[in-house]
């Protein structure tokens, strides 16, 4: 069985990265590793209201996707699209995470870990449509637009 590197990031973040939406991941640090990176969903699982009336809810606690992280740069004003923030939230001195080739896989419980950790799994591929069917739950809006 293969041995992956890991990193831990919430939802609905993770979600975004495994389906090739979010392709800059910032952190506060720099890593040597290149190659393969499991994305695993935090433990805390996502909600939020849309605009249609339903609530999408994502879960956590789960390896998603693997990525392949090439290259670890200093994170400039022009990253903050291709990393999901809002202009105003663009602050120097953090580190632009460069992913690319996402692979959504079929998800698995996973205990996340701060930093880079390891883990060992047969991977099975499956499409970011297949994701979206066993990870996106859509039910009807309590009316309370809030995230968790």
């Amino acid at each position: 069985m293969p041995e992956f590197r890991c990193i831990s990031i919430d939802q609905p973040y993770a979600y975004l990265i495994a389906v090739g939406a979010k392709t800059i991941e910032v952190r506060s640090w720099k890593t040597r590793h290149r190659g393969p990176l499991v994305i695993a969903a935090t433990a805390r699982s996502w909600s939020a209201d849309t605009e249609e009336g339903t609530r999408l809810t994502l879960p956590g606690g789960l390896a998603v996707g693997i990525v392949d992280l090439v290259d670890v740069r200093p994170f400039l004003r022009e990253d903050v699209e291709a990393a999901y923030m809002l202009e105003e939230d663009y602050e120097e001195g953090y580190f632009a995470w460069v992913l690319e080739k996402a692979r959504p896989i079929r998800p698995f419980p996973i205990r996340g870990q701060q930093g880079l950790y390891r883990c060992t799994f047969d991977p099975e591929y499956i499409t970011p449509d297949e994701l979206d069917a066993l990870l996106v739950k859509e039910t009807p809006s309590s009316g309370k637009s809030r995230s968790r």
